[in-house]
């Protein structure tokens, strides 16, 4: 669930956290063994600052999404603080960082970001206009 959930977020955050992303993807198997995790020692500020903002994102978009699927299936038998304690308990950054290797090389990254007006006519070409007659 965490892998779905951070492949969505990725697909999602592309346009507005391009160069993080791109930061991520270039550089995350370099700094990622299964089992040992992530070892930014070696990495320049901008990597580590572009993976750890990016890995805390992530996991608050995985615990808010599993928050409320979890809610709505079990919400009338088992209290929000007990599903929450519980998330927070399951969603640590082994999990997010396996789900990032797992994922990551599966999101399509443009060669460069988009432009205001390309998301401006994209933004439009998604909504159908009213007319007020």
């Amino acid at each position: 669930m965490a892998g779905n959930s951070t492949k969505r977020f990725l697909e999602q955050s592309v346009d507005k956290h391009y160069f993080k992303i791109k930061i991520l993807k270039e550089n995350f198997d370099d700094l990622y063994s299964p089992g040992s995790g992530v070892d930014l020692s070696n990495a320049n500020d901008e990597v580590k600052d572009g993976i750890s903002h990016m890995r805390s994102a992530i996991k608050e978009f995985v615990f808010k999404e599993l928050y409320v699927k979890f809610y709505n299936d079990y919400g009338e038998h088992i209290r929000r603080g007990q599903i929450k304690q519980r998330l927070r308990e399951l969603i640590t950054d082994e999990v997010i960082d396996a789900a990032i290797f797992g994922k990551i090389d599966e999101v399509a990254i443009p060669a460069k970001p988009s432009t205001y007006f390309e998301k401006t006519k994209a933004f439009f070409a998604g909504h159908t206009r009213f007319s007020a007659a």
